[in-house]
């Protein structure tokens, strides 16, 4: 009969029946032994993926590892997406690793649901799937809540370089959190960190950081803001004299008008060294003038608009400044309107056109915590005395129990000290994988099912 071929035919293309009853008909024993073998197969896949979904129900305190590498078979059925809402709530799993098995952008918003309430999950390995930058975009917005996730593998995937470098940024600086409170490290008192130089006044200037930073009454956070304050004070223009510019601050229009302070950044009067326009809601003609006359200016050192109303646009131009502008060491943006792909231009201007830049503060604007990741991970190398940490040879990691799902075989991820061979706005390269099965597929075998 051809019935049963067309029902063999149909198991090759249809990878959710699991149950198959043809006993009773007239069947060749041989095809009905392939049909056996091919439901057998999959009834043993299920009955795993059954009893792994209650196991990540119950909280099974031996199930600290999830692991499917190599599984493509397993992203379609029912079981899958439910053990991925039943993560949420899950306190046991540390580790979940999901590489090549053809996981998508819907599977991938999925378990970003999941990891809104998940606080147990620290390491995830979805390398060498289907992922884009959409599926990137939504882990990315998670991980701005859930810092609990110290490492992330997104390698293989079809995933631009800015996204993978967000991605990276995180990892670093969760990965050397991570290792801070391993070796409970106190970082209350930073490292002294100016360095003599010939000038009478650059060796003032140490003498007068080293006094607050030996002084252990003071907070860190007001020895910060002491120091800025001494750096603006004994600050010399290039080309200038041995006597220190006296710092003045714009403190907004009830002292200064913002005209003439712009007048006054055009003019490079020696004697403004620090704007702050704080709580000022500049207009837009204000914003274009002050960051145009910044751009050759040679004078100002610190800028701060904190709550200005400040949005792209204005950071666009502030871009256009910083390309030109050797003077500017500490800019505070703080409170503003400014989103992702403004401050992801302010990252590529600071990695090509400026490296005079050594603060540069975004947090409460509309900014992905990767981004202010990476911007940090820029400048914290062009602050004085930064020491670049030491990198162990072997990063090892080992958990109690890995999931007994399936003897299919695992790929190895040793994800913290792989190096990355990407091109910044690359796209991250496919290594050996074979796809199985069409994007969509699995959307169409769940309407069937």
């Amino acid at each position: 009969s051809t019935l049963p071929l067309q029902l063999l035919g149909t198991l090759d293309s249809n990878t959710t029946i699991a149950y198959l009853d043809l006993s009773g008909n007239f069947i060749d024993e041989d095809l009905m032994n392939k049909i056996d073998a091919v439901v057998s197969q999959r009834q043993s896949q299920v009955g795993s993926l059954s009893l792994l979904l209650q196991r990540v129900k119950s909280n099974d305190p031996t199930l600290t590892e999830l692991v499917l590498d190599n599984r493509p078979d397993v992203i379609d059925s029912y079981e899958f997406e439910a053990i991925l809402e039943a993560v949420a709530h899950n306190s046991i799993v540390a580790k979940l690793s999901l590489c090549n098995t053809g996981f998508d952008d819907s599977l991938a918003a999925a378990l970003s649901l999941a990891l809104v309430d998940n606080t147990s999950i620290t390491h995830i390995l979805l390398s060498d799937n289907e992922i884009t930058n959409d599926g990137c975009e939504y882990i990315l917005g998670t991980l701005d809540s859930n810092t609990s996730v110290a490492c992330i593998d997104l390698d293989g995937n079809l995933i631009d370089g800015h996204l993978m470098d967000e991605i990276d940024a995180i990892n670093s600086s969760r990965t050397a959190k991570s290792k801070r409170e391993e070796r409970n490290v106190d970082l209350s008192k930073p490292p002294m960190h100016e360095v003599p130089e010939e000038s009478g006044t650059e060796l003032a200037k140490r003498e007068a950081i080293m006094a607050i930073m030996r002084d252990t009454s003071i907070p860190w956070t007001e020895k910060n803001k002491q120091i800025i304050e001494i750096q603006q004070k004994y600050f010399v223009p290039k080309g200038g004299n041995e006597e220190p510019a006296q710092p003045q601050a714009a403190n907004g229009i009830a002292e200064d008008n913002i005209a003439k302070i712009i007048d006054r950044v055009m003019e490079n009067d020696r004697k403004l060294v620090k704007i702050e326009l704080d709580g000022q809601d500049l207009n837009r003609q204000d914003e274009a003038a002050l960051f145009d006359a910044l751009a050759q200016n040679s004078c100002v050192a610190s800028l701060s608009l904190v709550n200005c109303r400040i949005a792209n646009d204005g950071a666009g131009e502030l871009c256009d400044a910083l390309r030109e502008n050797s003077t500017l060491t500490h800019i505070n943006l703080e409170d503003n309107q400014i989103t992702s792909n403004a401050a992801q231009d302010l990252i590529s201007v600071l990695k090509a056109d400026n490296d005079t830049v050594q603060y540069l503060e975004l947090s409460d604007n509309q900014v992905r915590s990767g981004l202010l990741s990476q911007m940090n991970k820029i400048l914290e190398k062009r602050r004085p005395g930064y020491v670049e940490p030491m990198v162990a040879a072997t990063a090892s990691y080992s958990y109690a129990q890995t999931a007994p799902v399936a003897a299919s075989p695992t790929v190895s991820h040793d994800v913290e000290s792989r190096s990355s061979n990407r091109n910044s706005g690359s796209r991250s390269s496919k290594s050996g994988k074979s796809k199985s099965r069409r994007r969509g597929d699995r959307h169409k075998s769940k309407t069937n099912r």
